[in-house]
C-alpha cells in the first residue's frame, strides 16, 4: 500500500513539473504587439495577392494593371502606411499565456489574430471577406 502511495505521489509530482514548464514556456513565447502586427500585415499582403489574382483570371488586363499598380505603391513604403494605419487601431490584450488582437474603431471591434507560444494566428480569407460584406 506505501508503494502505490507514493507512486502516485510520483506521477503528481511530474504531472504538475510537466504542468509548470507548459506554462512557462506559454508565457515566455507569448507574442508581442509588435508580432500581431506583423502577421496582420503579412495576411493583408497575401489577402490582397489572391484577390488580384482572382481578378486577373477574371479580367486578364485589368487584373495585370492592378498588379503593377500594386508592385509600384509598394516600391514607396505602402506598407509603412499600411502599418500605421493597423497599428493605429490594434488592440492586444495580453493574457500572459496567450495573446489576442483586436481591431478597435469607435464602436466596432473585431478579433482579427490569437497568439500562443510564439505564433500569431490569423483570419482565413474568407472570414476577411464575411467581415468586409458585413461593413458595407
Amino acid at each position: 500500500m506505501a508503494r502505490r502511495k507514493k507512486n502516485s505521489h510520483a506521477k503528481s509530482l511530474f504531472t504538475l513539473v510537466v504542468f509548470l514548464v507548459v506554462v512557462i514556456a506559454a508565457i515566455v513565447t507569448c507574442p508581442t504587439r509588435e508580432e500581431h502586427q506583423q502577421a496582420l500585415m503579412d495576411k493583408l499582403e497575401a489577402y490582397s495577392q489572391e484577390k488580384l489574382e482572382q481578378v486577373k483570371e477574371k479580367n486578364g488586363i485589368l487584373g495585370t494593371a492592378l498588379q503593377i499598380g500594386k508592385d509600384i505603391l509598394k516600391q514607396n513604403s505602402v506598407d509603412k502606411f499600411l502599418g500605421l494605419g493597423i497599428d493605429q487601431f490594434l488592440v492586444v490584450d495580453d493574457y500572459y499565456v496567450f495573446s489576442v488582437g483586436r481591431l478597435m474603431q469607435g464602436d466596432h471591434e473585431a478579433k482579427v489574430s490569437f497568439g500562443v507560444f510564439g505564433k500569431v494566428f490569423t483570419p482565413s480569407s474568407e472570414a476577411i471577406d464575411k467581415a468586409i460584406k458585413s461593413i458595407r
